[in-house]
């Protein structure tokens, strides 16, 4: 994906470069320009139907993204159209929306939606809902505003004015939906990626009134550095760490604050180039008192976050490792759902006795030294939880049965090192159990892997267990040994 972002970022220079030089001098003809435009929009399409071939991303991701990759299709064939007509019109200025122009434009935006609502949301429940779709709402309608007043009023046909202004609400209002959701299948910086390379399409037009050459459109600039933005977007989805993490949902989001702020904004500038003097101060009187009103409850609602997210970790992690805990496993394997997976179980041989003889102060600092130990031999976006005692699970999202090996084995190096507690070394013996399959029953999959860890305390010294039809169903289920 480093390629891609490469050639987009150059194509991006380009058409920024070519751009300048339009601004102060004649550049060649017009459809030069269009070119770079192209160029990004193809390469966009790689980039995202790569991406949406990454074997260790869930089934949601990879749809969501080949999604978009048909969604960067259409918007590079209209962005074509709207180039032919460019040429075959050299001497007619302003803005040239030919109906494919139209056409492309619609279908990405519609695409892009399809594909956004598509991905699971995370807190489901009526108020939360609620508070989403608010949110959500007043983003949309502020990027109509800036929208409709900079650039689709100035469209000499008003239907295809009214058309690309609905489609693009739609676009940024699913945007923000699924940015500001809990879901847990696309990397949180991506979308955020995304929802940036949305805003700069649709909204870089709003400075086409400022450039005095009517052959010259902003947009030339603005289609590479969004398909740019997006191709980063890409790459950082299959480059991005702990994919599978479900991100605790968010008591709020800047965003609509921010939406507030730029539309209050935007009425000001307005009503400061009337004539009306005693209207402009009551404009600016209601955008000051929207302003200390929005961060006001802004305070509030970062002190509430605070204490939400305090409150979150507290109920997903062990006190004493820090790591995930029994709870936050089992959330992150569901996460899942089909895609492959497999599950380890470690059980410290003689731990009791080190808690007998040496006291439970002894045996804390060693499962504290445990659990850094196998989270710094996990891979990135693997799971290392304590179930409880001296158990610990970790969770290999998208590995089959020779890759849980190879990770458990060096997990198993990382604690053959003696551990040094009060003075004194303890060796440390292991017995792990290891089951593949699909996160679809997270409990199975934990039963299976808890047999074969029991499989493996029959045997001598640390050893390794994989799970087999056929083994002992009877072994004592996790956390009721003696």
């Amino acid at each position: 994906m480093g390629k891609y972002a490469g050639v987009s970022g150059l194509i991006a220079a380009i058409a920024a470069l070519w751009f300048g030089i339009g601004l102060t001098q004649p550049a060649g003809p017009s459809i030069l320009h269009w070119l770079p435009t192209l160029a990004a929009g193809a390469v966009l399409a790689g980039a995202l139907w790569r991406t949406s071939r990454t074997k260790s991303l869930a089934q949601p991701a990879r749809d969501f993204w080949r999604r978009l990759s048909y969604a960067a299709v259409a918007a590079t064939v209209g962005l074509a159209s709207q180039g032919y007509d460019v040429w075959q019109h050299p001497d007619v200025g302003g803005s040239h929306t030919p109906p494919v122009m139209i056409a492309g434009a619609g279908v990405a935006q519609l695409f892009i939606v399809y594909a956004l609502l598509r991905l699971p949301i995370g807190d489901q429940r009526p108020g939360a809902r609620l508070r989403l779709l608010l949110d959500a709402g007043t983003v949309m309608l502020a990027a109509a505003a800036f929208l409709w007043h900079f650039q689709m009023r100035h469209l000499p046909d008003p239907i295809a004015s009214l058309i690309l202004t609905v489609t693009g609400m739609i676009a940024v209002f699913s945007v923000m939906k699924v940015v500001l959701s809990g879901q847990r299948f696309v990397d949180g910086t991506s979308l955020r990626l995304l929802a940036a390379a949305v805003f700069v399409g649709t909204l870089a037009p709003i400075a086409q009134p400022l450039i005095e050459n009517p052959h010259l459109l902003t947009s030339v600039v603005g289609n590479p550095t969004c398909f740019f933005v997006a191709v980063l977007a890409a790459r950082k989805q299959v480059t991005a760490k702990h994919v599978y993490q479900a991100r605790p949902d968010r008591p709020f989001s800047l965003a609509p604050y921010a939406a507030v702020i730029a539309v209050q904004a935007l009425l000001v500038a307005v009503a400061a180039n009337g004539t009306f003097d005693d209207d402009l101060a009551l404009v600016v009187a209601s955008a000051l008192v929207t302003a200390l009103v929005a961060v006001r409850q802004l305070t509030a609602l970062i002190d509430n976050g605070r204490l939400v997210r305090r409150l979150d970790h507290s109920a997903t992690h062990d006190a004493l490792t820090g790591l995930p805990n029994r709870a936050l496993f089992q959330r992150r394997l569901g996460d899942l759902h089909d895609g492959p997976v497999a599950v380890a179980l470690l059980d410290l041989d003689g731990f009791k006795q080190i808690n007998d003889t040496l006291g439970h102060d002894a045996g804390d600092q060693l499962l504290i030294e445990v659990g850094r130990r196998l989270a710094a031999a996990a891979r990135d976006g693997d799971t290392v939880a304590r179930l409880g005692g001296d158990e610990f699970v970790i969770v290999l999202p998208g590995s089959s049965a020779a890759d849980a090996d190879e990770v458990v084995r060096r997990m198993m190096a990382a604690l053959a090192e003696p551990i040094e507690v009060d003075g004194r070394t303890l060796p440390i013996g292991t017995s792990f159990g290891v089951t593949t399959g699909h996160g679809t029953d997270a409990g199975e999959l934990l039963r299976q892997a808890d047999i074969a860890m029991y499989a493996a305390k029959d045997h001598p010294g640390s050893e390794i267990v994989h799970y087999e039809t056929g083994m002992a169903e009877l072994r004592p289920l996790t956390g009721l040994k003696a």
